[in-house]
């Protein structure tokens, strides 16, 4: 990085199977983490597996898993990588520290170096009370984990560099620092066998849990398959149940045209008003039978999605209350025809009755008519025998007329029969029986009518 001092830890070999990993960061965050950043070379086609930190200290060494922060870890060629650990214990008392990114790959880290108490070299932006471990990018060559070649080789250059970054500290600490190098590196195989396992482990976990979602996914399809032959046995339940209102749908119809038809043969010239409208709402009827055939196709032909079940159930359920809606409106129709007819029979049984008494009255009519004409004929048979006696007692002058006779004394002479005698007669009651046989004409045609619909 420009500005930055650059120190070379191991030559970089022109090979290239060679990694390197130039470290720009290692230091404690101020949240009590161990922070390492840097960039990889020659890394293209590698898997990184979680990043593991052994860090050798004066009390022991210890290990510590990357957290989740910076996952999944993946590392490209020159660009910036980053990962960071947990720490507790004492940033000064580590003397060499191995960053494992995989199996076969390790990476030796500088010992720590005290911070500046003013916090410069500690990096920008970054508070006090950090120690930094590399102050500068250092370029360090990746060497095989367990069993890699030149294990024994690498191990000891290691703990020999290691040597080389505290040489400040005693001499006659080597042995046991050589000792804790080499129970390190077993360690460091040991955690990289565990962290193959917890990786195996995690593998199967979430091979378990694809499993279950396999298993709720199948369970889920099972169920829905129940429900889609509920809901096909509801379907085929309504089409019964449509099937069964189309009946009595149909006889509720037959009922009203027969009602209609006796109501027709009744008083047709009444009701003529009346079958225009029913043929009307016949015809609307049709229609509406049209149009839930139609309805009835369409839902048949989205009855081959399982999917649309639960709509066509819906669609169904409304057809059976149209359906149960249409012939209570037939029924109303029909009770309706039939208060119609039954106001058609008492307007007939009125006019049976009103003729009835047409003709009572014409026959009372004409016996008085029949007992004027008999008083009258009685009237001028004792008028005329009168005169004959008269005219026998008296014997009439010869060329002399005859006087009418005179009534008998103490009778009042009738008038109808005065004018009788002169010549003139009483005019007859032609309206009176203009209207009786009108009403015997009227009493005759309601008749046929009523024989024809018997």
């Amino acid at each position: 990085m420009p500005g930055r001092e650059r120190t070379t830890v191991s030559e970089t070999a022109t090979d290239t199977d060679t990694v390197v990993f130039e470290l720009e960061r290692f230091e404690r965050s101020g949240d009590g983490r161990l922070e390492v950043g840097g960039r990889w070379f020659g890394v293209r086609g590698r898997r990184f597996l979680r990043p593991t930190l052994s860090v050798l200290a004066d009390g022991g060494e210890s290990r510590s898993l990357a957290t989740m922060e910076h996952k999944p870890w993946t590392a490209a060629d020159g660009e910036s990588w980053e990962a960071a650990f947990p720490a507790d214990w004492d940033s000064s008392a580590v003397v060499g520290a191995e960053l494992a990114v995989a199996p076969d790959l390790v990476v030796s880290l500088p010992a720590a170096t005290a911070a500046p108490s003013d916090g410069r070299g500690a990096g920008r932006g970054r508070g006090k009370g950090r120690s930094r471990f590399a102050r500068a990018p250092v370029r360090l060559e990746a060497h095989g984990g367990r069993g890699g070649p030149g294990h024994g080789a690498a191990g000891r250059a290691r703990r020999a560099d290691v040597t080389a970054a505290t040489g400040s500290r005693p001499r006659e600490g080597d042995a046991q620092l050589e000792e804790r190098a080499t129970a390190s590196g077993r360690r460091g195989e040991q955690e990289q066998v565990r962290t193959a396992q917890l990786e195996a482990a995690s593998a199967i976990a979430r091979r378990d849990a694809a499993l279950g979602r396999l298993s709720e996914v199948t369970a889920e399809r099972d169920a829905a398959r129940v429900e889609r032959d509920e809901t096909i046995a509801e379907r085929d339940r309504l089409a019964q149940e449509r099937t069964r209102l189309r009946s009595e749908r149909d006889r509720a119809i037959s009922a009203r045209d027969a009602a209609l038809a006796r109501t027709r043969q009744e008083a047709e010239a009444a009701v003529e008003a009346r079958v225009a409208e029913l043929r009307a709402e016949v015809e609307r009827e049709r229609s509406a039978t049209r149009r839930m055939g139609d309805a009835l196709r369409q839902r048949d032909l989205a009855q081959a999605s399982s999917e649309a079940a639960g709509h066509e159930r819906e669609i169904a359920r409304r057809e059976r209350d149209e359906a149960r809606r249409e012939r209570d409106h037939l029924l109303s129709e029909r009770d309706a025809a039939r208060r119609e007819r039954n106001q058609l029979l008492s307007e007939r049984d009125a006019v049976r009755t009103r003729l009835a008494k047409a003709i009572h009255d014409w026959e009372i009519a004409a016996a008085r008519d029949a007992q004027h004409t008999r008083e009258r004929d009685a009237a001028r048979a004792e008028r005329d025998r009168l005169a004959r006696e008269r005219e026998a007692a008296t014997g009439p002058a010869d060329g002399a007329p005859l006087a009418p006779a005179a009534p008998p004394p103490g009778q009042t002479p009738d008038p109808v029969e005065a004018q009788a005698r002169r010549g003139w007669h009483p005019p007859i009651d032609w309206l009176a029986r203009a209207l009786a046989l009108a009403a015997l004409i009227t009493f005759v045609v309601v008749f046929v009518v009523l024989v024809r619909s018997a």
